[in-house]
């Protein structure tokens, strides 16, 4: 029998939840999206999914706008230091943002009186369900005629695949698991070497910012037990030993990471000397013996390169930050997924990661609140220019790491 103490336990906040669920039309060409609405009281008998009078030839064009603002208007990226380039003024970008999520909030949640009622109060746990094909709308900034969804609900996504997915998690890092410590794996890259592989991204300085400000907010919360990969041995064969011989709770990744949208097993995170491929990730991570993964996987990373620039027409695209595509190797071992869907700046980096781990380990709130709060803690910092809106949390946004009495 063990004589570990137990210090956390990974739980499930109580409060009131809510469920919306989009799927792709059948037909692409006519047909409307399908959607199913579950409200915080569950009744025994619920509705089918019921067909939008909206399909892609209406909602496409407000992803495109919203891309589209975001290169040109807002223009964040990582790796030029603390000064982004000059963006549209602030109350601009706010105007346009909030029409394009209005419109969404028009043409998806009004159409269920139950849903329209439920979401204008604040401080639900809202999870919103799609299929592949739909991973790249930015739901979270649907407006509801007050503020952005993401600002007062407490957010998390789940995919309804095609295909049946292996339960990969093990038994002990789910639900009521006891944790002696609450370990850490934090991985920071803010220089690459000068290979053929790595030598085209830019130095990202602030990713060390980053590295300091988590680490400082971690130094003042007790049995949590960080394992730093420092710079010099964040190599490829460095962080294939850390995930292949210890087991963490958190997984947190800054840096830059490689986005092949063509070919999605060619996506990874950038380290040292070369890139881990999504495969190699999820396939070290699988391989200990004792199948046991983190509960939260935080990349929090972005594609900058010397010669390819982040703009505009490439934003506008719709993929230029697929986290799922990239994430999706961390999903697949049972983890949760936190990521941005566009670039941001070295500022809000630091500023949401600091943020994020004080509310979800000090303050001990569940990750969907602790990503809600982060937002708006970076939304207040002036420095800020909409960066509080590129995270993306996929997973259950209830779960939280409750201490023990």
């Amino acid at each position: 029998m063990s004589n570990n103490k137990t210090n956390f336990y990974v739980d499930w906040c109580a409060g009131p939840s809510v469920q919306i669920e989009l799927l792709s039309p059948i037909d692409k060409e006519e047909g409307g999206y399908m959607m199913n609405y579950t409200s915080s009281f569950r009744g025994t008998i619920r509705p089918p999914f019921a067909e939008l009078k909206v399909g892609p030839n209406a909602l496409n064009p407000i992803k495109e706008r919203m891309n589209d603002i975001v290169g040109k208007k807002i223009g964040l990226t990582r790796g030029n230091g603390t000064t982004p380039p000059a963006p549209a003024p602030d109350s601009e970008i706010f105007d346009d943002m909030k029409l394009l999520g209005e419109q969404l909030y028009t043409f998806l949640i009004q159409q269920y009186l139950r849903a329209d009622m439920d979401l204008r109060q604040p401080e639900l746990y809202l999870e919103i369900g799609m299929d592949d094909d739909l991973m790249n709308f930015p739901w979270e900034m649907i407006y509801d005629g007050d503020n952005f969804l993401c600002l007062k609900q407490y957010i998390g996504r789940f995919v309804r695949s095609k295909e049946p997915q292996p339960d990969l998690m093990n038994p002990s890092t789910t639900l009521g698991s006891s944790l002696e410590n609450l370990s850490i794996l934090l991985i920071s890259v803010p220089k690459t070497d000068e290979n053929k592989e790595t030598k085209d991204f830019e130095p990202l300085p602030q990713a060390e910012e980053e590295k300091k400000a988590i680490l400082q907010t971690l130094g003042g919360i007790e049995n949590v037990t960080p394992k730093i990969i420092e710079p010099k041995d964040a190599t490829f064969d460095g962080v294939y030993k850390a995930l292949r011989r210890e087991t963490y709770d958190i997984l947190h990744f800054c840096g830059h990471a490689y986005y092949d949208d063509k070919h999605p097993a060619n996506s990874g995170i950038v380290l040292r000397d070369k890139i881990m491929r999504t495969g190699q990730i999820a396939s070290t991570i699988r391989a200990r013996n004792d199948r046991m993964t983190p509960v939260l996987c935080f990349v929090n990373a972005c594609e900058t390169t010397k010669e390819v620039d982040i703009d505009a027409e490439k934003v506008k695209g719709g993929n230029q930050l697929n986290i799922y595509g990239l994430g999706r190797a961390f999903l697949d071992t049972g983890a949760y997924l936190l990521g941005s869907r566009w670039p941001v700046n070295d500022t809000t980096a630091k500023k949401f990661a600091g943020e994020f781990y004080k509310f979800l380990l000090k303050d001990e709130q569940s990750i969907g609140q602790a990503v809600c709060s982060a937002r708006n803690a970076c939304k207040k910092n002036a420095s800020d220019i909409f960066g509080w809106a590129t995270y993306i949390y996929y997973g259950d946004p209830r779960i939280y790491f409750r201490k023990a009495s």
